[in-house]
């Protein structure tokens, strides 16, 4: 007999009604198959199914239904953490999702129910059989919604048998308080369900929630506020109405902007080719005039008829000149335009902006892909040519967020004594004023605060937007680091008590020790004598990283291996990183909120980890002296080849034995007459060392050793670091063979009195000296990650996440171009090879800085690295590259105590080690299918599925680039506070400045080296005076700056042929400011891309936007000057003389080296006639080949090089001199 089979759901339907793109209302009649057993997802419940996913918490009594409504306009406030157990109905969430005018409201909502710091869970009423009731003739979507979300609420109460409160917050009482009428029986509890507004449960259970409550008031003011917009005109012809679109529409009557037109239209003129698609960015100093649309098809403006025969046919961009052509566009959206006529095109103005004085920035790594694209086309050279123009015609998604604003009052127009509506200026200078009501001007003048944009209507002027929550005072650090924070997204929220639940059986312990039998399941690196294991391998195992570094992630290792049965040794070495996900589990709480945040946030005075303190400052952290879990990369080396033999990968314990600075190895590394690497002689390296006591200070590890181990250490240590310099060296120089590009960046360190708290007065800015020892650490970092993505794509090429740096395109190359056309170089960027190529032969002779702002411009050009899925189907494989590190494979491995990513490429490593294992074992035995098909499966637990990697990736990109704006902006805020403090004529404020690029005919920009920044400079001012310099920069007394009137000089862009000694192609024209008097006294200056200039630094500041920083010409450097570089603040005259005449001598005892052995190799020629000799010396000279000449200037920019023994005589001599040496603090590479 059979089994009889029972299908156990129920089969319903359920009518949704929405609005069609046309405007048109349309129902569609969806079938819905109901089940018994949906999860209430509540601790409180003794039933184990409703325990699926996260749950809320046992101690949480009350619990919130929240009816459509509220979910709509209301959420923000929901969203504070004080209110918890929110119980998001599937009614609430269609319906809010229905009914926004976008989808941001649905993915904020979305959002909370995946963070488990909200308490928030979701609850599919619409799929259980208890819950869903179809909806009834003529029932409107809030009222069906409303009803839905009481019977959820009654189900609540009944299957939970009393255990919580539960609370339905609804708007609409009448309706909820009807369904209870009619569906009470004599079974329900009495009272069971309270029914009430959002603002009678925020005065009864939150009366104390001030913030929230000003956040439920502002919310209140806007939703009153809003006007039903008009409906469009129905669209009986899309083509027609397309093509109306040449010019923009004009408003209709009483509106300020014209309507957009639906999305249908939209899309079909998109289809067509007549309307493009873009993110609209805005120009930060000309917010009102200037934007650019930065296109999502890079290729589709070129085949515009308008375009084609242009220059601008390979562009992307389309120019948007007005606030009008704008339409209510905001930075950052994603809009539709389309073309203007030809004869309406314009250009942008190259000229600096009023705005632009205090536009001084940090240098940046990069600028970016479309910051990258609006830059090229503002501070391109005055061009003849129109570019393309448009105007927007519609808005596919607003991608508004949190402002910060100031209520700047207009004397004009007097704020309101109480309550009403009042016009803020955001912090950002490319966001529009918002129109908001308040409770509180008075207060609110004195603030900085958030704002969210709600709505820009066609008949305002400005967005209305809403209050959400105060940050401080104006001025005060706190509240403008929170600024920071706010504006990039990366606000700070403490660690909650679920996510530091999961560390309690660590933090219980004083101190932690591994566990013994995790140990037995990994490789020991430890020394016999402390595993207590003689199969412990016994490697030297030691961290660099910068002075009062807490969060160790990475150690290395290296030492020679026995030799083989043929008598040869390899070298084995090792790179050792913090193995976080053995504490870290994927899908816990914690690991939601490490891929919230992904990424630690470093700025000036402080940092946010990623991980809680516990994590990334002890038990993970490769601390010297304790043992510690890691994941290992193990090559062997050929010895002679440095060529990986063989590699390994896994998990280890390790015990490092020294944490050293970057100093401090640079200094053993750089010891001289010790001995070789495998042979040295550990009493001179202690003797050159400083002996016990300067060892101590240098390795505080060695500081009470016993002689004897102590010279075994030493020597030990000693050939450690030679040979990892070595290794990397070699590393490196295959890798610039293949096309990697040597980028120049200036990093400062701020320097307080307190540096160990980085708190107290600002001391100095200090730029960070490069070492040796930096690029060593980096490239075994990069040779790790490397390997590590070519074994992850090797095992899992579908799910790998994967870093990938596209090749920048040639436009944002322009301005680097411009500057080495201005010297006679040509620069090539076809390829980074080229690229590479080209950087390396522009050196100057006569400036040595022209080399390295070339590469500071490259780096400004290049385009953002990015994290992506290996199963992209828009990538193929050849664009899974690095550009930069002319790699083809790339991934972040190294820490994963500050990088989320790094925490999922262990994840996939260690799925790709386990695979491996089992599909060894398999081969080891019978039944290979059956058994490699289970290790497959095994493997891809651990795994993200493509589409969910994919949008993990999305979110790391946004935070990494996040992280690094707002270091930036943090160090930014902090020299402004640094100037500011100074007097003004303090000589810090004085400091030389190299000209990079040429602004219109008004300005220039420049590069400070001294303070890492990046400014512009008028040569007039925006009342017309022009700058003369009389003077020089050496001439204290004499450098001043006249400003004549308007007409008495004026500024000419003018062209010149640069020296044809640095080009070996035809001459280039490049252009130059000419400053010419047309009074009696005539004259002319120039001012070419290149010229060193000394500027004034003062600090200018805003009530809307802050500090800022603002350079003004101070004197004109001649080259002779700028050849000797600039002393650092508190050098004496004495010091820079002995500088001065130490390059003489030095230089003078080259040309007598030189000269020797010139007589010499004439004298081997076999002349034994003296005066025959001396002839030839004559007529030759004493460098006549150009094989001598090159070897001259080799040895000279030797001797200048940071690690030279002379650039170290010249610091002897400063000192000497009164110039004490400045501590350097050396980031984390």
């Amino acid at each position: 007999m059979c089994d009889v089979f029972t299908i156990s759901r129920v089969k319903s339907e359920k009518v949704v009604t929405y609005v069609t793109p046309q405007g048109k209302e349309a129902r569609v009649t969806r079938e819905v198959y109901l089940s018994s057993d949906v999860p209430c997802r509540l601790s409180a419940c003794n039933n184990e199914a409703c325990h699926k996913g996260y749950v809320l918490p046992p101690e949480i009594r009350d619990i919130l239904i929240v009816d459509g409504h509220y979910a709509l306009s209301f959420w923000e406030v929901l969203e504070a953490t004080d209110i918890k157990g929110i119980v998001v109905t599937l009614s609430s969430l269609n319906y809010a999702q229905q009914q926004a005018s976008s989808r941001a409201v649905y993915n904020r909502i979305r959002a909370c129910l995946n963070d488990p710091a909200q308490h928030c869970v979701l609850f599919d009423n619409e799929f259980h059989e208890k819950c869903f009731r179809q909806a009834l003739p003529s029932e409107s979507s809030l009222n069906y919604t409303t009803r839905l979300n009481w019977i959820a609420a009654q189900w609540y109460r009944q299957h939970l048998k009393g255990k919580v409160n539960v609370i339905l917050l609804t708007e609409n009482e009448s309706v909820a308080l009807e369904a209870a009428k009619k569906s009470r029986t004599a079974n329900d509890l009495d009272d069971s369900v309270l029914v009430m507004n959002l603002a009678t449960y925020l005065q009864t259970y939150h009366p104390k929630l001030t913030t929230v409550w000003q956040l439920y008031e502002s919310l209140s003011a806007s939703l009153k506020s809003t006007t039903t917009a008009s409906e469009p005109a129905p669209v009986t012809s899309l083509r027609d109405d397309v093509a109306l679109m040449s010019l923009p529409q004009v408003p209709s009557a009483g509106d300020v902007f014209p309507a957009h037109l639906p999305d249908a239209a939209l899309l079909a003129g998109i289809r067509s080719g007549q309307f493009l698609r873009g993110i609209i960015r805005v120009s930060r100093f000309r917010s009102a005039t200037e934007a650019v649309v930065a296109l999502t098809d890079a290729s589709a403006l070129k085949h515009q008829a308008e375009v084609k025969d242009t220059e601008f046919a390979s562009r992307s961009e389309i120019a948007i000149n007005g606030i009008q052509y704008r339409n209510r566009a905001i930075d950052g959206d994603v809009v539709v335009v389309r073309l203007l006529p030809r004869q309406q095109w314009s250009s942008f103005s190259t000229n600096l902006a009023e705005a632009e004085a205090g536009a001084v920035e940090t240098l940046a790594t990069s600028m970016g892909t479309q910051m990258a694209a609006v830059g090229a086309l503002e501070a391109g050279p005055p061009s003849k040519a129109s570019m393309p123009c448009g105007f927007v015609v519609g808005i596919m998604s607003r991608n508004w967020r949190d402002y910060v604003c100031t209520f700047v009052q207009d004397e004009s127009r007097p704020a309101p004594e109480s309550a009403g509506w009042v016009v803020v200026t955001p912090w950002d200078r490319k966001i529009p004023r918002i129109r908001m009501f308040t409770t509180r001007p008075t207060q609110l003048a004195k603030e900085r605060f958030i704002v969210r944009i709600d709505r820009w209507d066609t008949n305002s002027n400005y967005p209305h937007g809403h209050f959400v929550q105060s940050l401080g005072p104006i001025g005060d650090l706190e509240t403008e680091t929170q600024t920071i924070l706010v504006e990039h997204g990366l606000l700070h929220r403490p660690f909650t008590d679920a996510q530091l639940q999961e560390l309690k059986s660590y933090a219980s312990d004083r101190k932690w020790k591994v566990d013994p039998k995790e140990v037995a399941n990994r490789r020991d690196l430890r020394p016999p004598s402390v595993s207590g294991n003689k199969k412990s391998e016994g490697t030297l195992v030691f961290s660099i990283d910068p002075p009062g570094c807490q969060d160790v992630d990475d150690a290395l290792s290296v030492r020679w291996l026995p030799a083989n049965a043929e008598g040869r040794r390899r070298i084995q070495l090792g790179v050792h990183i913090a193995d976080v996900t053995y504490f870290v589990k994927a899908g816990g709480n914690l690991d939601a909120e490490a891929r919230r945040r992904s990424t630690s946030v470093y700025l000036a005075d402080r940092r946010y980890d990623m991980l809680p303190g516990l994590l990334s400052g002890d038990i993970c952290s490769l601390w010297s002296g304790v043992d510690r879990y890691a994941m290992s990369a193990i090559w062997e080396l050929d010895p002679d080849s440095l060529e990986v033999l063989d590699v390994w990968f896994g998990r280890t314990v390790i015990r490092s034995s020294y944490k050293m600075t970057y100093e401090a190895a640079q200094k053993i590394a750089d010891l001289k007459d010790v001995g070789t690497e495998e042979t040295p002689k550990p009493d001179c390296i202690l003797r050159q060392l400083g002996g016990k006591k300067g060892v101590g200070e240098l390795v505080p590890e060695l500081a009470n050793v016993p002689d004897k181990k102590l010279l075994s250490s030493l020597g030990e240590l000693y050939t450690a670091l030679s040979i990892l310099a070595r290794i990397a060296s070699s590393i490196r120089a295959r890798r610039l063979e293949r096309g990697g590009l040597e980028l120049e960046s200036i990093e400062v360190s701020i320097q307080f009195a307190n540096p160990e708290t980085r708190t107290g007065s600002l001391q100095d800015i200090i730029p960070k000296e490069p070492l040796e020892m930096h690029s060593t650490v980096a490239e075994l970092m990069i040779f790790a990650n490397h390997w590590i993505a070519r074994c992850c794509l090797d095992a899992f090429p579908e799910c790998s996440c994967l870093r990938r740096h596209p090749a920048p395109r040639s436009e944002f190359f322009e301005e680097l171009k411009r500057c080495a056309s201005s010297k006679g170089f040509r620069m090539s960027v076809d390829s980074n090879r080229a690229l590479a190529a080209s950087l390396e032969a522009c050196n100057d002779t006569n400036d040595p800085e022209v080399n390295k702002i070339l590469r500071q411009l490259a780096t400004r050009a290049m385009t953002n690295a990015l994290y992506f899925s290996s199963g992209a189907e828009d990538l193929t494989r050849d664009q899974f590259g690095h550009y930069g590190l002319a790699l083809n494979l790339y991934t972040h491995f190294t820490s994963p105590i500050r990088r989320y990513a790094d925490i999922v490429v262990h994840r996939v490593l260690m799925a790709a080690l386990k695979k491996s294992a089992q599909c060894v074992a398999v081969e080891a035995t019978d039944g290979q299918v059956v058994a490699s098909t289970a290790a497959a499966a095994a493997a891809r637990t651990e795994l993200y599925e493509h589409e969910e990697l994919a949008a993990i990736c999305r979110h790391m990109n946004e935070r990494h680039w996040a992280a690094q704006q707002a270091q930036r902006a943090s160090i930014e805020l902090f020299q402004a506070l640094f100037f500011r403090d100074r007097p003004a004529d303090d000589a810090c404020r004085f400091a030389e400045g190299v000209i990079c690029q040429l602004r219109g005919t008004n300005g220039f920009s420049v590069i400070v080296p001294r303070y890492g920044i990046r400014g512009n400079v008028f040569l007039r001012q925006p009342d017309g005076r022009v700058a003369w310099a009389t003077g020089s920069g050496t001439e204290k007394a004499g450098a001043t700056i006249t400003w004549l009137p308007a007409d008495s000089c004026e500024i000419l862009r003018t062209t010149f042929i640069p020296d044809a000694g640095n080009t070996t192609g035809g001459l280039l024209s490049c252009d130059q400011l000419e400053v010419v008097r047309s009074d009696a006294n005539g004259g002319k200056q120039v001012y070419r891309i290149f010229d060193h200039v000394m500027v004034h630094i003062t600090v200018s500041s805003s009530t809307a936007h802050g500090l800022s920083l603002r350079l003004d010409l101070h004197a004109r450097v001649p080259i002779t000057a700028a050849d000797s570089r600039q002393p650092k603040d508190g050098t004496t005259t004495a010091a820079v003389d002995l500088k001065v005449r130490a390059d003489e001598e030095m230089i003078e005892s080259v040309r007598a080296v030189n000269s020797a052995r010139k007589r010499k190799r004439v004298g081997d020629g076999g002349d034994s006639d003296a005066a025959v000799t001396a002839a030839k010396l004559a007529m030759e000279g004493e460098f006549a080949t150009e094989d001598e000449i090159a070897q001259q200037n080799a040895l000279i920019a030797e001797l200048h090089s940071a690690s030279s023994s002379y650039h170290r005589f010249r610091k002897i001599l400063a000192t000497s001199a009164g110039g004490a040496e400045d501590d350097v603090v050396i980031p984390d590479v």
